[in-house]
This record gives structure tokens, sequence and C-alpha cells, in this order.
């Protein structure tokens, strides 16, 4: 598991491959507070993003890397550019794919994760793993630490307005 850029979480799938949210790559709009349906300049051919591997956020060492190009899953830009990049597409029920797959010309650190593409089923055992924030939605900190919670998969039915009625925050997560 990586922290990309101080801000996302991401799995390295391949020698030169990491697996992200699409929301991480793309750009900002000027104010800062929404998502434009373009790559971020970072992950454009010849972008260059920061990498760690490090528990620990604090003491973390970075490595550079250069992006070759970054594939981003196109129903999520199509969505994007229809509603402006916002976070509502499941309250308007529609779930484009919020994942990108970047390139990059060296190595990540860490090591290669299987990416197990089976079906998960309501009621499977899931393992939940990311930087985040550590604060609430309102009030975002900078992620510090690298955290992990059991959790289970849930059906849409078991969904309040599209959003998830169990959260990382309800599974009391534990970090590594």
């Amino acid at each position: 598991v990586l922290l990309v850029e101080n801000r996302c979480t991401a799995a390295r799938i391949g020698e030169r491959h990491l697996l992200l949210a699409a929301h991480c790559v793309l750009a900002l709009s000027s104010s800062g507070r929404s998502l434009l349906p373009i790559l971020d300049a970072n992950y454009k051919r010849g972008g260059k993003i920061e990498v760690t591997d490090s528990n620990d956020v604090a003491a973390a060492r970075y490595r550079e890397l250069t992006v070759v190009r970054t594939h981003v899953h196109p129903a999520w830009l199509s969505e994007c550019g229809a509603s402006g990049c916002a976070f509502d597409h499941s309250i308007r029920g529609v779930a484009p794919p919020d994942i990108a797959v970047i390139e990059t010309v060296e190595s990540p650190p860490g090591t290669i994760a299987t990416v197990d593409t089976g079906h998960v089923a309501s009621g499977d055992p899931l393992m939940l793993v990311g930087y985040g924030c550590e604060e609430t939605l309102n009030d975002p900190s900078a992620p510090r630490r690298l955290k992990y919670a059991m959790t289970e998969a849930i059906d849409a039915s078991s969904s309040l307005n599209g959003f998830a009625q169990r959260a990382y925050f309800e599974t009391g997560g534990v970090e590594s």
C-alpha cells in the first residue's frame, strides 16, 4: 500500500503500475474546492509524483516517480464531465468505476499486490486499508499513518441514499 502525493492511497499492481481512485488524479478547480474532468499536470506524461510505502507519514521517505501515462476509467470521466465531478454519483443512481492506473518509468516502492477480480458477495469479509483523513469530512486533516479495518461487504439495499450505513469509523479501525 502506497501514499501518493500525500493525499491518496494506491496499490502497486505491477512492476511499474499503481492502482488508485480516479478522483485522485484529476485537476482541481481554481478555487481548489472541486475536481475538473481532466488530469492534474502531475499525472500527465512526464509528470512527477511522490510516493511512499511508509506506515508513518511524518517519518516517510518519498520516492519521485515519472509518469508514463495515466489511464482513467472512461465511465468515470464521462460522468465526471456531466456532473461537474461532484461525489453525488450514487445519490443520482449512477456508479461509475472510480479507478485509475498510473504507469511509471521507475519501479514504485513496496511489493506487488495480487488483484482479485472475483465477485464480492454481501457478507463477505473485507479489509479496508488506507491513509485517509483522520478528522471529519468537514474538517479534514492530512493523512498521518496507514490504517486498516475489518468489515464486511454490504449490498445496495443496505445503503441509505446511496451511501453505506457502515463505514471505516464504525468498524473500530486498527492502526498498522
